[in-house]
């Protein structure tokens, strides 16, 4: 009884007040068997769902690493596994069973252990995840990841764990928990060390990479430790360090691509413009060889215009039908998406051209389209020596680096047509100065010649020669000319000079101008040489013709009013012998009138070019009688004859020629002192009519030399000459020649000088003879 009472309560059947510490330990009690209890569900509730979360992220982290390799070549991707750890191991199955690495990294190779792999690689055909116990009893957790090409990627974790574990760990739970509350104090500092304090720096580190796009240098360190470590804090600075990569990679891209357009655009020189775009790719693609590959409209096929590292045999060689089907350039400029080969040994569609391939050492082959409207169609090609699968983003940045390459060709091509249609104006503007027969002369503020045209060289006697650079005042002063009277203040002037030029005198009118913009703002000066000697003589040539025709016209007007005064007279009865006497007087001298009033007006004709031939047969003796038949008798027995037997019958104007044979007949003998002969020649040459007739006079002066042909010019002097006439006979002559197509010329003789006319003409069947 008594010891009931001390078990019981103490405030057991009286009134007592309880102990709140007692209440409160009590609660304690309570609340920590609750808490024991709700942490030992909440343990195993957890643990089931890590041990799900953990397969999951094996799967997950299976899938990636199999997105990861599906982007390399096959041969690349063993290379590219993860190095085994003690917690996880990654392996490589391929399509024919051959294991990467063959032990699956635990680095035991007897016959049990190969037998086991074996077994876990069947397992992984069938099963996307699976559990399996080595030969020395660990227990592995494996998760599998399929690729495209039948390849199986394998992740696997030893010592997973297992239902007996999972009961084990009930049984000590209780005592995990007290571990935990007794352990709290010393292990959170380790874990505040060990992981929070590196989360910490990673978030951080992560901040920086958002806003400067890299890790500060002074982080670099403790990052790169970072990623040397196993668990989860290195796995999550290895994706710190791989986004900072492709950050990198992808500012590199876009830092390409800037450049591409900065320096594409700084020239719209072609050839400069396709050298750059492929500096420019070969920098963002790592490529050892390159090209662009462009329209020869004229051939109508694809030729290289511009390349890198590519050889100048392949150079030659390489055309491209645009009809060709498989050929990587023509498929992608007809589909405007880049074409890739990434393997021309393996590639059907290539099949074509892989021993062109092989003959120039290549393995992989990316076409990029070029869209341009103004230049022809165009391609980039990137060669590499081994084979290669360009990624999606690649072909991505190939597309956009082709649209700035593309703008830049068209920019180039623009300025090119601009350029050639500037060019083609401007050699027409130049054409047109150069053909003015005005000197042109344009100089800078400074006085120093910027442009002449030939004209202006031509008057300064420098013909062909470059005047640019030198000063106006110069070429002023080599006319003759004081500068001072031609530049008035800028404003326009003229004067008339005689200037001396290689010897023969000129008659210039020099006019100033001043050069302005459309603003009004000076540029330079202008000078204007106009050549007046031909107008000077053309006034002189009036003044005389008005001298010569009214010498020429009033002597037979006087005869004839003279005779028909005479005739008229009533105080004076004439016989019939003078009578006719006088009225052959008067018909000569009007047929005098009419011969140089015919001759004035065929000169108008032929400077009219309304001169019209009427071709027909004449016989050459005849053509000849009938020139000279005219002739006073004293006249013609001082002309000898020398006409070719056998003469051919031509075809010509006869009248016309006659004309031309007697206008220099008539000259010869004007120009001879009696009674010297003038020799006639006829002969046949080269399919022309040649006839020479020479004179036995002083010879012409050397200043007549080239113009005695010309209207209005004699080879005497002055008023005081010595025989009749216009100067009309030989510019006639010259005249009625040239309008059958022919020439005339002189040459001096000892003495006197030749006068010979050719006409080109058809001949018919032979006819002797000469005049008689």
């Amino acid at each position: 009884m008594g010891l009931l009472r001390s078990l019981a309560p103490a405030g057991l059947g009286r009134n007592h007040v309880r102990d709140p510490f007692r209440v409160a330990v009590a609660a304690a009690g309570v609340a920590a068997a609750v808490i024991c209890a709700a942490a030992a569900y909440l343990a195993w509730w957890n643990f089931d769902q890590l041990v799900d979360e953990s397969t999951a992220r094996d799967l997950e982290t299976a899938a990636a690493l199999a997105a990861v390799l599906r982007e390399l070549p096959a041969e690349q991707r063993p290379a590219a596994l993860p190095a085994p750890s003690e917690r996880v191991v990654f392996a490589l199955v391929a399509a024919d069973g051959s294991v990467s690495p063959p032990d699956l990294g635990v680095d035991v190779a007897d016959a049990r252990w190969q037998r086991w792999v074996t077994r876990v690689v069947r397992e992984a055909e069938f099963t996307a995840q699976f559990t399996t116990r080595d030969p020395a009893d660990t227990q592995w957790r494996f998760a599998t990841a399929q690729l495209p090409d039948g390849s199986t990627v394998l992740l696997g974790r030893p010592d997973a764990p297992q239902p007996p574990i999972q009961t084990a760990a009930l049984r000590i739970i209780a005592v995990v928990i007290v571990a935990v509350a007794m352990l709290g104090a010393l292990v959170w500092p380790l874990v505040r060390r060990g992981f929070l304090r590196p989360l910490d720096g990673l978030i951080k580190a992560s901040e920086d990479l958002r806003w400067r796009g890299r890790v500060r240098p002074a982080d670099r360190g403790w990052v790169d430790r970072l990623v040397r470590r196993g668990d989860h804090v290195g796995r999550l600075a290895r994706s710190l360090t791989a986004v900072e990569q492709d950050i990198g990679r992808r500012f590199l891209q876009l830092s390409t691509l800037l450049e591409t357009i900065r320096a594409v655009g700084a020239s719209l020189d072609t050839t400069e413009v396709f050298e750059r775009i492929l500096g420019q790719l070969r920098r963002l693609f790592e490529v050892e060889r390159c090209a662009v590959l462009s329209l020869d409209e004229r051939a109508g096929v694809f030729v290289i215009r511009s390349s890198l590292g590519v050889s100048d045999e392949f150079v030659r060689r390489l055309r491209v039908d645009v009809s060709e089907p498989n050929s990587p350039s023509m498929r992608a400029v007809r589909s405007g998406e880049p074409v890739q080969v990434s393997d021309t040994e393996t590639d059907l569609s290539f099949a074509a051209f892989r021993n062109r391939s092989r003959r120039f050492h290549y393995r992989c082959v990316l076409a990029i389209p070029l869209t341009t409207s103004m230049a022809p169609p165009s391609t980039l090609l990137l060669y590499r020596s081994e084979p290669y699968r360009y990624s999606h983003s690649e072909l991505e940045l190939a597309m956009s680096f082709a649209r700035f390459a593309s703008i830049a060709m068209e920019n180039a091509a623009l300025y090119r047509r601009v350029d050639e249609r500037l060019q083609e104006q401007t050699s027409r503007l130049e054409a047109i100065i150069d053909s003015l027969d005005d000197g042109l002369v344009l100089a800078e503020p400074d006085g120093l010649v910027t442009y002449h045209n030939t004209a202006a060289s031509a008057l300064l006697g420098a013909a062909g020669q470059q005047l640019a650079g030198i000063g106006v005042e110069e070429l002023l002063c080599r006319l003759g000319v004081d500068p001072s009277q031609l530049e008035e203040s800028g404003q326009a002037s003229s004067r008339e000079v005689t200037a001396t030029v290689d010897g023969t005198r000129r008659d210039l009118r020099l006019r100033s101008f001043a050069v302005a913009d459309e603003h009004g703002a000076a540029l330079g000066q202008g000078y204007l040489w106009q050549d007046i000697t031909r107008d000077r003589f053309v006034e002189r040539l009036k003044a005389s013709l008005l001298t010569t025709a009214s010498h020429e016209l009033r002597t037979p007007l006087a005869n004839i009013k003279g005779y028909v005064s005479t005739l008229l007279a009533d105080d004076i009865e004439w016989g019939r012998a003078e009578q006719r006497q006088f009225l052959a007087t008067i018909s000569s001298e009007t047929d005098r009138l009419t011969a140089l009033v015919g001759n004035l007006l065929d000169l108008s004709r032929i400077e009219a070019g309304a001169l019209a031939i009427r071709r027909e047969a004449v016989a050459v003796p005849d053509l000849v009688d009938r020139a000279v038949a005219g002739l006073p008798p004293e006249a013609r027995q001082r002309l000898r004859f020398d006409l070719s037997h056998g003469m051919p019958i031509v075809e010509l104007d006869r009248s016309r020629i006659e004309t031309a044979v007697r206008n220099l007949v008539d000259n010869a003998l004007k120009f001879s002192p009696a009674p010297a002969p003038v020799d006639l020649t006829a002969r046949w040459v080269d399919g022309e009519l040649r006839i020479t007739v020479r004179d036995r006079g002083a010879g012409l002066p050397e200043d007549l030399q080239d113009r005695i042909f010309d209207s209005f010019v004699r080879g005497d002097d002055g008023l005081a000459r010595k025989v009749g006439g216009f100067g009309l006979g030989l510019a006639i002559c010259r005249g009625f020649v040239e309008a059958h197509g022919g020439r005339v010329w002189s040459r001096a003789e000892q003495p006197g000088t030749s006068f010979t006319l050719a006409v080109p003409t058809d001949r018919f069947p032979t006819d002797g003879g000469g005049p008689a």
